[in-house]
Parts: structure tokens; C-alpha cells; sequence
């Protein structure tokens, strides 16, 4: 249910990206391990303590260096070295090409009604152009999960229980993450390096591909509700009520993600960062 309670805020899930040659900030980690095997036609994949991998074939040089970042890693860069998915966007080389980027709307303290979503797509009542509709209840207790388009399409939407997924139970999370492809990366990724870059262009994309204009809880979100980035900067007064709604999931979704990454020791450590500096 979507009361005035919920909030939502907008974030970047995925970035994967070729480059003629790969860097990154001076204060990145510098640890990698070399992984045993290969991804597609890239002999070497390079994984870096923080999660970002990077695909090489140096018997290939037309290929290029590309760079995968999954959902925990832009989280962890975030955390770690106060990197934000947005701005690494921003700071991507004239050169790279984007191949996927992953956009999402987090509703926080809200929920959306599945079985009203799947009647809209089965009925017609919403509008897109994605031909396969599939719906999953509750697999492997991860919650209930609507995709819109097929695994094979260059637009997919999927709108999913986030909170059931990374079990954090007596929490209400929904995530509508819309992945983009090839063109389709290219021209998102355009919208956000664009000088009126709002928020409110994720939302759009979003609702470019798939809209439920006759139901209600969606287009109290969509239309009616205020839209943030993810993790924003807290208020003095606020600070507490930041830690327990936005900090606290942002861990949980990056120990999740990560399970091999202590994300609390990340959190501490950005935080005595930040005390040393204030001391």
C-alpha cells in the first residue's frame, strides 16, 4: 500500500561498458585477483577488491576493455569512496560505449499491488509494446516479481519485492528497475548526461516502456510523489531517520549482493574516514 509515508528515490543497478583502456580514480583500491576463467571471448577478467571487473584479450585488442558494474559494486563504490552511480556516468570517457545500463525507482515504506499489476498487463489496461509478460510468486521465498519483456529483449522491465528478496523482514521495499540494452543504453545514458538532467527522468524512461495510467497506487508514485536520489544527503535533525531508512537498506543490498564484502567494516571505515576529518 502507498500511504504518505512512502518515499521513493531513484538509483543506477548496473553499468557495463567498453573503453579502449580502462581507469579508474586515484583512490580506487588498487587489489585484484585474476579469475581462472574467461567471459564470452575475454580471456581475462580482472576483479577488484570493490566488486568492479574488468574484461581483457590481449590477443584482441580490437575488443577493448570492458567494464562490468553490478548492482552491490556501484553500492559499494558509493559507500566506499563516495562515488555515485550518476556520476560515474557523467564521468565516462568520450569513448566508452555503454552496452547495458540498469534504472530503477525504490518505494520505500510502500508497496504496489502484484496481482493488480498482472491483471493490467493481462487484461491490456497497461500500455507497452513487450509482448512476453511473466509473473514469479514467491520463488525460493524471494517474494513476488512481474517482468515485462523477454530475457533476450534490449528493454526489460521488472518490478519486484526488493525487501522479500534480500530478506529484511517487517520491511516494505519495491524496486521497478528498468534494464536497457545497445541503443537503448546509449540513449539513457544521453538523458542523464544531458545539462537539464532531473530525476524525474527515470521515472519517464520507466513509464516510456511500461505505464499503468488506470491504477491508482501506480500513478500516485509516479505522478504525485516527490522523487530523490538514492541515499541522499541527511538533514542534522534527520540524521537517525536517514541511518535506519536509506543507510540500512543500502547495506543490506550490498551484503546481499556481495556476500563476500563485509559491508558494515565498509561503512565504518568511510566513517572514521569522515570523523578523523571533522576531529
Amino acid at each position: 500500500m502507498i500511504t504518505d509515508k512512502s518515499t521513493c528515490s531513484v538509483l543506477i543497478d548496473w553499468l557495463q561498458y567498453t573503453v579502449a583502456e580502462a581507469s579508474f580514480p586515484d583512490n580506487y583500491d588498487k587489489q585484484s585477483v585474476e579469475q581462472e576463467r574467461g567471459i564470452d571471448f575475454y580471456t581475462h577478467v580482472q576483479v577488484f577488491s570493490d566488486g568492479r571487473m574488468v574484461l581483457r584479450n590481449p590477443t584482441r585488442p580490437d575488443m577493448k576493455h570492458h567494464i562490468i558494474l553490478n548492482g552491490g559494486t556501484l553500492a559499494n563504490l558509493d559507500l566506499q569512496y563516495g562515488t555515485s552511480p550518476f556520476e560515474i556516468v557523467r564521468n565516462l570517457s568520450q569513448d566508452a560505449k555503454v552496452s547495458r545500463i540498469d534504472v530503477a525507482l525504490d518505494i520505500m515504506d510502500g508497496s504496489l499491488s502484484f496481482d493488480e499489476l498482472a491483471d493490467d498487463l493481462q487484461s491490456g489496461r497497461a500500455e507497452t509494446r513487450a509482448k512476453e509478460i511473466n509473473r514469479f510468486e514467491g520463488l525460493k521465498n524471494n517474494g513476488d516479481t512481474i517482468y515485462v519483456g523477454s530475457p533476450r529483449a534490449r528493454k526489460r522491465l521488472r518490478i519486484y519485492d526488493k525487501a522479500a528478496e534480500a530478506h529484511l523482514d517487517g520491511m516494505e521495499w519495491t524496486r521497478i528497475e528498468l534494464q536497457s540494452r545497445q541503443k537503448y543504453a546509449q540513449a539513457v545514458v544521453r538523458k542523464i548526461t544531458a545539462d537539464d538532467f532531473d530525476v524525474s527522468v527515470i521515472p519517464g524512461l520507466i513509464m516510456g516502456f511500461c505505464d499503468f495510467p488506470s491504477n491508482g497506487q501506480w500513478t500516485s508514485v509516479f505522478h504525485g510523489m516527490p522523487v530523490v536520489l538514492s541515499v541522499p544527503r541527511p538533514e542534522s535533525d534527520k540524521t537517525l531517520d536517514w541511518l535506519i531508512r536509506q543507510v540500512a537498506p543500502a547495506l543490506a543490498r550490498l551484503q546481499y549482493e556481495k556476500p563476500h564484502l563485509n559491508a558494515f567494516s565498509v561503512f565504518m571505515r568511510a566513517y572514521n574516514e569522515n570523523l578523523n576529518m571533522l576531529g
